[in-house]
């Protein structure tokens, strides 16, 4: 499957927040790790719904796009993964001697990065914001 490595900008800052209000940080940290798991399991749905110019996954009832979900790992780490309802998604995304692997998964890291990227940021940034403001 694939990896989206994410680079935090304004460390410093993020640092600084940490450093002033550890407790409030983890605590709204955890809560934007979640927000990126939703909206990574979006963006990957988008890809599967609506393909890309190349590339359109097999979607016959949607229960594989439905069974898409978001698994925070722990703090630092989200795993986006199919349901065991649906675990011919693993076979569609990997392929199978018989069919033609069609990544989604890798599709989507590539198409989606700086979108996932951006979401981050703005995140963290309110992150900053609300500890600046609830520490003066």
């Amino acid at each position: 499957m694939a990896n989206i490595k994410i680079e935090i900008l304004n460390a410093d800052k993020i640092v600084n927040a940490f450093l002033s209000a550890p407790e409030i940080f983890a605590q709204e940290f955890n809560m934007a790790m979640g927000q990126i798991g939703q909206y990574t399991v979006i963006q990957i749905k988008e890809i599967i719904r609506h393909g890309t110019n190349m590339w359109k996954a097999p979607v016959d009832t949607g229960a594989m796009m439905g069974g898409i979900y978001s698994q925070q790992v722990n703090p630092y780490e989200v795993y986006i993964m199919p349901s065991v309802i649906t675990p011919y998604a693993t076979y569609v995304h990997e392929g199978t001697r018989n069919m033609k692997a069609r990544p989604f998964f890798e599709i989507t890291a590539s198409e989606k990065k700086e979108a996932i990227q951006d979401r981050v940021n703005v995140l963290m940034e309110k992150i900053v914001n609300r500890i600046v403001s609830q520490t003066k």
